[in-house]
């Protein structure tokens, strides 16, 4: 009487038969694969603003860390952006074309000095990833040119 339960010696002669048939890929494997991210994503995080040579260096210092805070997806962008007395929220599109920068475009909101601002923004990123050039058009005001240096 048999227990149906498989010897030793058929068991090994079922894995041989697969690896030999399937090949190691056909065993389970544990091996975990790496997501590839794409470049909007790389993008993401926080961009210290160096320089807007509209305002003066005085005001943009008011800030104790003037910043923008992006998240890149393929084809969305978000965001908050603080510098001198403004602080507000952004979000818009990532604009991806063969042989062109990257760029983002963002409408915006936020305050400045307690009086509300609203607008729409425009940068491009480098090549090397590293810097972020652009402009906040504030709706019936200024437009303020900006660039951002990764963290």
């Amino acid at each position: 009487m048999t227990s149906g339960l498989p010897t030793e010696e058929s068991a090994k002669r079922y894995l041989n038969q697969r690896i030999s048939v399937g090949g190691a890929a056909d065993l389970p494997t544990t091996k975990k694969t790496r997501k590839s991210v794409s470049r909007p994503q790389r993008l993401s995080g926080k961009w210290k603003i160096v320089e807007m040579p509209d305002l003066s260096d005085d005001y943009l210092s008011l800030s104790k860390d003037p910043n923008m805070i992006l998240t890149l997806t393929r084809r969305s962008v978000s965001g908050h952006y603080q510098y001198g007395l403004c602080d507000g929220e952004l979000e818009g599109e990532v604009i991806e074309s063969e042989g062109r920068p990257l760029e983002i475009r963002f409408s915006f909101e936020g305050v400045d000095e307690n009086d509300d601002e609203h607008g729409y923004g425009e940068a491009i990123f480098s090549d090397d990833d590293k810097t972020l050039t652009g402009k906040l058009h504030i709706h019936a005001g200024d437009t303020w040119r900006f660039t951002c240096r990764r963290r």
